[in-house]
């Protein structure tokens, strides 16, 4: 009796699964704080989360669907992920507009995939770095202000 295995190419890209989860997570936390929001008197307009919403997803299309593929095939990918990772990091205190993730997260493939190539292997590195202290102080930020607007630990 003999076994033959095939060798499956699987073509899922390796983008798709940290974009997804960057808009996913993106969105949550619009949504969180528009409608999370328990203080009273507070205004819960769907308005404001189409707005931010519309932003993500439009600006998660133009890096994850054309700047992040565009830089992983050339041999720009270390220096421009690095850039999007330092950019993201101010951002954090523009939490509400849900751009310092996609920033973050578009940096931090670029720094992966700079590593992989071995080019530029020091700012991909860093690039990795900066983009997750990005989304860690996002969190700690969008968390910490979603507790203080609802009076949550006495704040």
């Amino acid at each position: 009796m003999s076994t033959t295995t095939h060798d499956i190419e699987t073509t899922t890209s390796p983008i798709f699964l940290p974009a997804a989860a960057t808009v996913v997570g993106a969105l949550a936390f619009a949504a969180l704080g528009t409608f999370g929001d328990g203080a009273d008197g507070a205004a819960h307009a769907s308005g404001d989360f189409l707005v931010v919403g519309a932003w993500i997803l439009t600006l998660a299309a133009v890096m994850f669907l054309v700047v992040v593929p565009r830089s992983m095939a050339s041999g720009r990918a270390a220096g421009l992920g690095l850039g999007l990772s330092i950019a993201a990091l101010p951002l954090v205190l523009v939490f509400w507009a849900g751009i310092t993730p996609v920033l973050a997260v578009s940096g931090m493939l670029l720094g992966a995939a700079a590593r992989r190539s071995g080019r530029g292997a020091g700012k991909g590195g860093a690039a990795i770095v900066l983009g997750a202290l990005a989304l860690v102080g996002y969190v700690a930020v969008y968390v910490s202000d979603w507790m203080a607007t609802n009076n949550i630990a006495g704040m």
